[in-house]
């Protein structure tokens, strides 16, 4: 895993939470991708407070590549951190995503053989993003490691992942979507209206329309076409 080119020092791995409800199926899916360590940050904060605790653990490391997890998900199989850290050096990007399932039947599929057909069908592509999805956030240190998440969010829950993409794009830096799956557990979470609005006027303030013509939604999640809208909302709350 990794490939010759990078070494299990070169990519750091890390989840921030809250809770060890879901840690067990994420830390026993790492044997999927070659068992690499992983830093737990676990702690009864809020998501923007835990993001920091972790990129602050990031940089005491001298791992040149991060990679943000949320708790929730659990990897599938197949070279995950190496292919990531090859599209980034191949297409000059800063930071990358990867697509994920709600389907928990995933867990059990035989991955590569499922990924190649997904990309035959033409549902997995290399492309270039105007966001990462909070669950998979890989990032190259080298170019974005001073950016940290937004600690002045009016809900300290919500927009984390984009406000933290639309960061390095305003910067000038690409990101994008890199053919892999992760499987991401699927809640039921109720938006309040009355937080979204405060959240949309505070990015509106900070960013302009610049935010919202960077998070539009990628096609990133196997269930939803990328015709998929969220109704009454922008896509930038986190799940």
């Amino acid at each position: 895993m990794l490939g010759k080119a990078f070494g299990r020092d070169e990519v750091a791995l890390g989840v921030f939470t809250h809770r060890t409800t879901y840690l067990p199926g994420l830390l026993g899916s790492l044997r999927k991708i070659g068992d690499p360590p992983c830093v737990v940050v676990c702690a009864d904060g809020p998501i923007n407070v835990n993001m920091e605790r972790l990129w602050a653990a990031f940089k005491r490391t001298q791992a040149r590549y991060w990679v943000f997890l949320d708790d929730d998900i659990e990897f599938l199989g197949g070279d995950v951190l190496g292919d990531c850290v090859k599209a980034l050096l191949r297409n000059r990007w800063a930071g990358c995503s990867i697509y994920s399932t709600f389907d928990p039947q995933s867990r059990a599929v035989d991955y590569e053989p499922w990924r190649e057909g997904l990309r035959i069908a033409g549902r997995l592509k290399e492309q270039a993003a105007g966001w990462m999805t909070g669950y998979f956030m890989l990032v190259d240190r080298e170019q974005v490691g001073d950016i940290g998440p937004d600690m002045s969010l009016p809900d300290a829950n919500t927009a984390i992942d984009t406000s933290y993409s639309v960061a390095i794009r305003a910067r000038g830096y690409r990101l994008g979507l890199v053919p892999h799956v992760c499987y991401h557990t699927q809640k039921d979470v109720q938006a309040n209206v009355a937080v979204i609005h405060q959240v949309e006027r505070y990015l509106m303030a900070k960013w302009g329309p610049f935010y919202w013509q960077t998070v539009g939604y990628t096609g990133c999640v196997l269930e939803w076409p990328i015709e998929y809208r969220v109704q009454d909302q922008p896509e930038c709350f986190d799940a």
